[in-house]
């Protein structure tokens, strides 16, 4: 937001130099930012994302009118939130859930209340806490017998003693309180065998509350021995094809019942992307969830700080949980959400118009032009009785007052069809919609936002000039006309948004929050939309008689 700054400087110039906030170091930002994305995600939301980048680009001394103007947000940012991150006066322990308002202000490059030194010990804290907490926790272990004596969740950080009672049997202590007490203990595979480990511990007079044999003797990872590694919001859970410790989770009640003999698991290395859906089965039911982050040589950390190491030959992916929503059908993400990690091998890649019996939320995009007049973009999302393309084996119309139902909803408009990119909502007033003879109408006006005003310059241009929508069909038709398939959409049963757009044409039937905009080379894109509307089209006939032709 502008503000009067600066009052101060002697050239009176819009620069950080002249900020009554210092920054905060550049270099330490980028090192959270790069080696600890846990953390890093912990504060900020979208716009202190964007914060980050301005920031660098300011740093190399960009004077556009976007850096301008963010230096000026960032003074009355900085007025606002300087007070977070205070509750660390008064010793209180970091974790991921209370390091928010550091983490944001480090994004705009700001030094709060703490000053700079308090903000960053109180992170490097952080930082030990989840190095040692992933020491001990990261399943299973690959070079090592692990024997637990005591719940690590006990303890508030963990230390290692190498060889402490012998060659290649190593401690764990589980600190609590500045009070440690032994809480694992390690055996090197190369000298000791699983039952050489064992008969030591039963010598030694150590119960183990869980044994884990390292992983290379315990199965060999194209045998898949190991079934499932997972998390509730209590515990993780590891299953064994023939186990010694099998612990079970309850899913969603709302999810299928699946027998264990389709508990085949396909995703491979390669096979998953951030953003697709998957699933896996917990005590005999499908949970869902969506990819968010994919480590392949390292190591991805769960909300409950639980962590796996991902590998070339068997990815790990950061998943946040869906639950079905009986009144649309769909899986969507909890609230609160929940972030839980998974190798590749424990969950299958969901195809997202197949994944429930329900309708399923779907696109379409119309070749008419969106206009913008100084800050304000209008322009039609969808247009009555106008003859789709060939959408892979059919093709469709909208039929007038197909709308009627659905004009109060909580409508969003996206930039090609991306919660990343918010540009106005019916429930805060900010986005107007409605129904005309000719169609579906929107118009807005563009926040004060570096992609709005992207978006604003592109549309001058005549660059982005389509409008496209998100929808949940509620009534449609289906008859031959010319000797080819023809849909009538009657009924909008849902509308979630409406977007401009920079491809124009039918996106395809298909399921699932995706941006519109293409990922891969045109021709790839024509394929998979003619691949996922053949599916859709062939499921439909289906569920048609030749009567209804």
């Amino acid at each position: 937001m502008p503000t009067n700054y600066p009052t101060a400087g002697e050239d009176m110039a819009v620069t950080l130099s002249n900020s009554n906030y210092p920054e905060f170091s550049r270099a330490y930002a980028e090192d959270l930012r790069e080696s600890w994305p846990d953390i890093w995600r912990a504060g900020g939301n979208i716009r202190g994302n964007e914060a980050y980048e301005l920031w660098g680009a300011a740093k190399e001394g960009s004077e556009s009118e976007a850096v301008i103007e963010w230096i000026k947000e960032r003074e009355a940012w900085a007025a606002r939130h300087f007070e977070d991150g205070a509750q660390f006066k008064q010793d209180l322990s970091p974790n991921l859930s209370n390091v928010a308002g550091i983490v944001a202000q480090i994004k705009w490059g700001v030094i709060g209340t703490l000053g700079e030194s308090q903000m960053r010990s109180t992170l490097d804290e952080l930082k030990t806490k989840l190095e040692n907490r992933s020491a001990v926790e990261a399943r299973p272990y690959p070079n090592e017998h692990a024997a637990r004596l005591e719940d690590p969740a006990k303890y508030d950080s963990f230390a290692r003693v190498n060889n402490a009672f012998g060659d290649g049997i190593d401690a764990i202590y589980g600190i609590k309180d500045g009070i440690s007490e032994l809480q694992a203990i390690r055996f090197d595979k190369e000298l000791f065998t699983i039952q050489e480990a064992k008969q030591w511990l039963e010598d030694h007079d150590f119960t183990p509350i869980l044994f884990e044999p390292a992983i290379e003797e315990n199965f060999k990872m194209d045998k898949r021995h190991i079934k499932e590694v997972y998390e509730n919001e209590d515990s993780y859970v590891i299953v064994f094809a023939k186990p010694d410790h099998v612990e079970e989770v309850p899913a969603p009640e709302a999810a299928p019942m699946v027998s264990s003999m389709e508990e085949e698991y396909k995703a491979a290395p390669g096979e998953l992307a951030e953003g697709d859906l998957v699933r896996w089965i917990s005590n005999e039911r499908y949970v869902y969830g969506r990819v968010l982050l994919i480590e392949s040589n390292g190591e991805i950390t769960a909300d409950s700080g639980f962590t796996i190491l991902g590998t070339p030959e068997n990815p790990v992916a950061l998943i946040s949980i869906y639950d079905l929503n009986p009144e649309t059908g769909e899986y969507e993400e909890r609230e609160p959400p929940l972030r839980v990690v998974h190798s590749f091998n424990t969950v299958e890649k969901v195809q997202e118009e197949s994944r429930s019996n329900k309708r399923s939320y779907e696109q379409r995009a119309f070749d008419t032009r969106a206009e913008v007049t100084g800050r304000t973009i209008r322009g039609y999302a969808s247009v009555f009785n106008s003859l789709s393309e060939d959408l892979g084996g059919f093709r469709e119309v909208i039929a007038p007052g197909a709308f009627s139902d659905v004009l109060n909803d909580d409508v969003r408009a996206l930039y090609n069809h991306s919660p990343d990119y918010l540009l106005a909502r019916t429930s805060s007033g900010t986005l107007q919609i409605g129904q005309d003879e000719r169609g579906l109408w929107y118009e807005f006006e563009a926040p004060n936002t570096s992609y709005a005003n992207d978006i604003i310059e592109l549309m001058k241009r005549g660059d982005l000039k389509e409008s496209s929508f998100g929808f949940i069909v509620g009534k449609d038709s289906w008859r031959m006309k010319d000797g080819q398939p023809f849909r009538t959409i009657e009924k909008v049963a849902s509308l979630l948004d409406v977007s401009p757009v920079v491809y124009p044409a039918y996106p395809a039937a298909t399921s699932g929050l995706r941006s519109a905009e293409p990922q891969a080379e045109a021709t790839q894109v024509e394929e998979k939309v003619e691949e996922n509307n053949i599916r859709f089209f062939i499921n439909r006939l289906i569920n048609l008689t030749k009567d209804d032709f």
